[in-house]
C-alpha cells in the first residue's frame, strides 16, 4: 500500500465528507443529541445526591457538603425558593441552618436544623445526604470519628 495514495484518500474525504449527509448522522446528530438529553434531563442520571443549603450564618458546613464528591449541593437564597426546588423534585434534602450552628456544634449544646425531603428521593440519596450532615457537624465540633472503617472489595476489580 502506498502511504502518498492513502494520504490522498485521506485528504479527499476531509474535504468532501461534510459535504455528505452520513456525515452528520454520524459526527453530529449523536453531539446534537447527547446535548439535548443533558439539557433536558441535566444532572438527573448522574447518581449524585442533591442537596439545597439556606444558610442563615455563615456555616462551615457548606464548603465541606461542597468538597464531597458525592453530592451535588445547591445554595438558596430563601427558605420558600428552597421548599419549592424539594417540593418539585430537584433536590432530595433540603436544609435550613442557623444563625449560630456553628457556634452550637463547637459549644457541644443541641443545635437545630430544618430539614425538608423530597416525597419520592430514593432511600439511598437520604443515607447518603443524612450522613453527610452527620460527618461535616463532626467535622466542624472537632469530633474524631470512633470507629475506623477498613474497605475490601470482593469480587471483580472493576464495579
Amino acid at each position: 500500500m502506498n502511504l502518498r495514495r492513502v494520504g490522498i484518500l485521506f485528504g479527499k474525504e476531509i474535504f468532501e465528507g461534510p459535504k455528505n449527509f452520513l456525515f452528520f448522522f454520524a459526527l453530529v446528530i449523536p453531539i446534537v443529541f447527547s446535548l439535548l438529553v443533558s439539557l433536558i434531563f441535566g444532572t438527573y442520571f448522574s447518581g449524585k445526591s442533591r442537596l439545597g443549603v439556606v444558610d442563615e450564618g455563615s456555616s462551615q458546613l457548606v464548603p465541606i457538603a461542597q468538597a464531597n464528591e458525592a453530592l451535588n449541593v445547591r445554595t438558596y437564597g430563601s427558605i420558600e425558593e428552597m421548599q419549592d426546588a424539594v417540593a418539585r423534585g430537584a433536590l432530595d434534602m433540603g436544609i435550613v441552618l442557623p444563625v449560630a450552628f456553628d457556634q452550637q456544634v463547637r459549644a457541644n449544646e443541641q443545635a437545630r436544623i430544618s430539614v425538608y425531603v423530597w416525597g419520592e428521593s430514593h432511600l439511598q440519596n437520604r443515607v447518603i445526604l443524612s450522613s453527610a450532615i452527620v460527618n461535616g457537624t463532626r467535622q466542624i465540633g472537632g469530633q474524631e470519628l470512633p470507629v475506623e472503617i477498613v474497605q475490601t472489595v470482593l469480587g471483580g476489580g472493576a464495579n
